[in-house]
């Protein structure tokens, strides 16, 4: 994973003389055991042609994709809070702090997660293909255990992101039950697919349940 993250760095930097900063996101940088893709925040002083960055990253031989969002220095619109917990691969620290300080998550956006893990769920409900099922179940739960990492981001007052880490930081009932949330939701179902075939619907109020629970002990709810 790192050597693809340097080499993909590498032909961004070719393709755009003027990038300040690149920034590691997403699974990859939380769980790089885990990841299937890399994602990647580009800063760049005066951006190009989308296709500039697509073509510098799109290697049929990598073995993971790689996702961009790039963004001019100063543009905020549209730049979503999720990179905030992102790790620099290359350029100015200042300018990379700047920009994660800005991107902060809220109470808000950990509800409009609960609310999207239902959304998945009535989707789960109405359809009929295993595999699209499958998908959104999956989509689910891991909004449910994206909304107990919020909870933990804001509680905390941090832009940390890599779970084990904020695992690391809360008190022993709490980590213990982060780490929980961590394993069955995000693990163990949404990533490994291995949830109850059975009973979908109660066992998904079942784990939202708990996650709220989760969360008003973090006082975030």
């Amino acid at each position: 994973m790192e050597a693809v993250a340097r080499q993909a760095v590498e032909r961004l930097l070719a393709a755009d003389p003027d990038i300040r900063a690149i920034v590691l996101f997403g699974s990859a940088a939380y769980a790089p055991e885990l990841a299937r893709d890399l994602d990647l925040l580009v800063l760049t002083s005066k951006k190009r042609d989308p296709e500039v960055y697509l073509q510098a990253v799109a290697v049929e031989e990598e073995p993971l994709p790689v996702d961009l969002v790039v963004r001019e220095v100063g543009e905020r619109e549209g730049l979503f809070p999720g990179p905030a917990g992102g790790r620099l691969l290359w350029g100015d620290e200042g300018l990379w702090e700047e920009v994660r300080r800005s991107l902060a998550w809220d109470r808000e956006e950990v509800e409009a997660r609960l609310r999207g893990a239902e959304k998945c769920l009535r989707l789960v409900l109405e359809e009929g293909k295993p595999q699209d099922r499958d998908w959104w179940l999956r989509k689910a739960f891991d909004a449910l255990f994206d909304a107990a990492r919020m909870g933990v981001m804001i509680h905390l007052g941090t832009g940390q992101s890599r779970w084990g880490q904020l695992a690391r930081e809360l008190p022993p009932g709490q980590r213990e039950e982060f780490r929980r949330l961590i394993n069955t939701l995000h693990i163990l179902y949404a990533y490994e697919g291995r949830y109850p075939q059975e009973g979908v619907e109660e066992h998904f109020a079942y784990w939202k349940g708990e996650v709220e629970g989760f969360l008003r002990s973090l006082g975030v709810l």
